[in-house]
């Protein structure tokens, strides 16, 4: 029966392959060394992701008014976005007559100059909009091996390695690192990005 759980196929805390799901210091060092732990963990798994205890769980009461409360609560996050996009909508339609009226009005070398500084402005948002999608595919890349803003500290070993090829493999680089986590004049407020990319570059320097 031993022979049948698994060892632990992990070099560290992080994200899991086998559980699918993120282990913290404590439980790899428990899942790693512990075979009486990774049974019971193996049993428990199987038991949640089987489809008898689905049935079961979704025939108690306490899981249809769960299921009917986050639909009710989605149904409000569908009607706020749809009410946000609306309003967006007019405002790029208020948005582009105002800017048609002013570029009539405009004499004809003066109608060059704002075509020139508009191909600029166009040129530019282009490159900071490739910038911005290499870091987010930087950040989810480094969440999918199950490092946080909250548990980088737990396992530092091999994360500079980790974060460094992360950067690498989608081609950014430490000025465009600095420009969209908000480390250098100019740089993008998204405060979620900023909070997580600050925490792993404050790391990376002490590397």
């Amino acid at each position: 029966m031993d022979n049948d759980i698994p060892e632990c196929q992990c070099d560290g805390a992080g994200y899991c392959p086998v559980y699918k799901t993120h282990m913290n210091q404590r439980r790899y060092e428990h899942c790693k060394h512990d075979l009486s732990w990774r049974k019971d963990y193996i049993r428990l798994y199987n038991t949640l992701n089987s489809p008898s205890f689905h049935e079961y769980a979704q025939q108690q009461p306490e899981y249809k008014a769960m299921v009917e409360a986050v639909e009710i609560e989605l149904q409000k996050i569908r009607n706020d976005i749809k009410e946000q996009q609306q309003e967006y909508k007019k405002y790029q339609e208020q948005k582009l007559k105002k800017e048609i009226e002013y570029f009539k009005s405009l004499s004809s070398e003066e109608k060059e100059i704002y075509k020139k500084k508009r191909r600029e402005y166009l040129k530019q948002r282009k490159k900071d909009i490739a910038e911005r999608q290499q870091l987010e595919q930087v950040v989810d890349n480094i969440k999918e091996a199950g490092v946080t803003s909250e548990n980088y500290q737990e396992n530092t070993e091999g994360l500079g390695d980790l974060i460094s090829n992360a950067l690498s493999k989608v081609g950014v680089t430490e000025e465009i690192v600095k420009k969209w986590s908000g480390t250098q004049e100019g740089g993008c407020g998204c405060d979620k990005r900023k909070k997580f990319l600050n925490a792993i570059l404050s790391f990376r320097k002490k590397e």
